[in-house]
C-alpha cells in the first residue's frame, strides 16, 4: 500500500492522543494510530498529527469525537443485520420483497461506511 492509501486507511482505525516527545511540561499532544500501518517497504504510517500542531485539549477532543464515529458506524452496521435477520425471519415475506430489503440494506451500509 502506498503512503496516500495509507492516509486513507488511517480514516478507519482507532487514533490515540499521547504527549509530545518534549513531556508533560509541553502544550502540545501528538494524535497517532492505535496500531501503525506498514505503506511502503521501509515506510510505516504512525502518527496523524505530529508534535507542536494541536494543543493538548483539541487533540484530545479531535481523538474522541473519531473513534466515537468509528464506534456509532460500526453499531449501525450491527443494527442494519439485526434489522435484516428480523425482517428475513417474517413467515410470509416474498423472496422478492426480501431481496429488495436485503439489497437496500446493504446499499445503506456501504453509503455510510464510506462516507468521508
Amino acid at each position: 500500500m502506498d503512503y496516500k492509501q495509507a492516509l486513507s486507511e488511517a480514516l478507519t482505525k482507532k487514533w490515540l492522543s499521547c504527549q509530545c516527545p518534549t513531556g508533560e511540561q509541553c502544550w502540545c499532544k501528538v494524535v497517532r494510530l492505535e496500531e501503525p500501518i506498514k505503506c511502503e517497504e521501509d515506510e510505516t504510517l504512525d502518527y496523524i498529527c505530529p508534535a507542536a500542531a494541536l494543543q493538548d485539549l483539541h487533540a484530545d477532543h479531535i481523538v474522541k469525537l473519531h473513534n466515537s464515529f468509528l464506534l456509532e458506524n460500526s453499531r449501525m452496521d450491527e443494527m442494519a443485520d439485526y434489522i435484516l435477520k428480523s425482517i428475513l425471519d417474517i413467515k410470509d415475506l416474498s423472496p422478492q420483497l426480501a431481496y429488495q430489503i436485503t439489497k437496500t440494506i446493504e446499499f445503506s451500509k456501504e453509503f455510510f461506511k464510506n462516507k468521508p
